[in-house]
């Protein structure tokens, strides 16, 4: 099985769904995974996640500096771990359902003091490939006809690194809170 079709199916399987199929036909753009957030938290108001999926074998050097402080930071913590880089937060995939609980959706059932927020790559620029995958997701999201707010996210992975990278956008992010009327901070 192709590695990038791997990663799609083990990001759907994370969140308890299945990647969409296009059929035969890959000229056609579609949304590798679609999520109902309220099923997938059991909390919370009805929003769905639109994901889009990146592999690559070679790029994202984005990856290793995360989790090189990922790694350095669960050497003594089992918090979840997010961090700033320009308008983005990322994070492991692990750590997200934990994220939106908290910080998201602020009910509460997560104490604040297990999500880890490391500001050392805040200074760092988003770079223009995550800038894409993000207008990518957007797209999606505002293709696919729903009633109901949608989070469009990126999922990464890179061939020889443990971990799936999710990038989102603190603009989205916002966006996503007021349409919920959630008024606690993204950070």
């Amino acid at each position: 099985m192709a590695q990038w079709k791997h990663h799609e199916r083990e990001v759907a399987k994370y969140f308890g769904t299945q990647r969409r199929l296009r059929g035969a036909d890959f000229s056609q753009s579609d949304v590798e995974v679609f999520v109902d957030a309220y099923d997938w938290l059991g909390i919370g108001n009805e929003f769905f996640l639109v994901v889009e999926c990146k592999y690559s074998t070679a790029g994202h050097g984005l990856i290793p500096k995360f989790y090189t402080r990922y790694r350095e930071f669960h050497k003594n913590n089992d918090y979840a771990f997010a961090c700033p880089i320009g308008n983005c937060i990322l994070m492991d995939l692990q750590d997200l359902k934990s994220y939106m609980q908290n910080i998201v959706l602020g009910k509460g059932f997560i104490p604040p003091s297990t999500m880890y927020f490391n500001d050392t790559m805040s200074h760092l620029q988003v770079p223009k490939y995550i800038e894409d995958y993000l207008a990518q997701a957007r797209d999606y999201s505002t293709a696919i006809k729903v009633t109901k707010p949608v989070l469009p996210l990126v999922c990464m992975a890179k061939r020889n690194q443990k971990g799936r990278l999710v990038v989102m956008s603190i603009t989205d992010l916002c966006k996503l809170k007021d349409q919920l009327n959630v008024s606690s901070s993204p950070l």
